[in-house]
């Protein structure tokens, strides 16, 4: 009896470990598989993000890569290692195809386009882009140090969150100043600025 409960605890962990290596080769083989066919698509799982449908469309009608949705909030190790091993394939092969990272450039321009499109005031494309980085105090000065090509997260560690956000095919992101003047900050994408207006 004791040899066979030793047994049991030795074959279950390499039990677990031949599992999550077969779903490993399983995404490795399904990737290889769909590439060698011309398609090239990205598996997801996890809690999508609010602009989910629009990046799943701007990545099928701009590259022709497909978003795949595999689980939700509930995925376990052998699928997340399925995931992992399939979109390493994938990833690689789309970055070697169109020579960028499609799938950054596409998620920015899909949550800008969601947060201009969706039910939000000016002030809550603030909170839900940058409500995470402390806020900091504002001065004039901070911002006349500013160059295109700065993240607006960099943006708003130095200078402090803006007021509103109040752009539609850019962002527009305004600081208002305590005697009365603004700053406007214009950015493509958050990654990187591209001039600050004074008014």
């Amino acid at each position: 009896m004791l040899r066979k409960s030793i047994a049991a605890l030795i074959a279950t962990p390499l039990l677990l470990w031949a599992c999550d290596l077969a779903a490993s080769l399983r995404g490795t083989l399904g990737a290889r598989f769909d590439l060698a066919h011309g398609h090239i698509a990205l598996l997801a799982y996890g809690l999508p993000p609010g602009y989910r449908d629009e990046y799943t469309h701007l990545l099928k009608e701009r590259y022709g890569i497909e978003r795949r949705q595999i689980a939700l909030c509930l995925a376990s190790k052998s699928l997340i290692d399925y995931a992992h091993s399939y979109n390493r394939l994938s990833v690689a092969a789309a970055q070697a195809k169109f020579h960028r990272d499609v799938f950054t450039e596409t998620a920015q321009d899909a949550q800008r386009i969601w947060l201009h499109t969706a039910p939000f005031s000016p002030q809550r494309r603030i909170e839900y882009l940058f409500s995470w980085i402390p806020d900091t105090p504002r001065h004039r000065a901070c911002f006349l140090s500013l160059k295109p090509g700065m993240s607006m997260e960099d943006v708003v560690k130095q200078c402090g969150r803006p007021d509103e956000e109040i752009g539609r095919d850019n962002y527009v992101f305004v600081y208002h100043f305590a005697d009365g003047g603004t700053a406007r900050i214009t950015a493509a994408s958050l990654k990187s600025i591209q001039h600050v207006d004074f008014h």
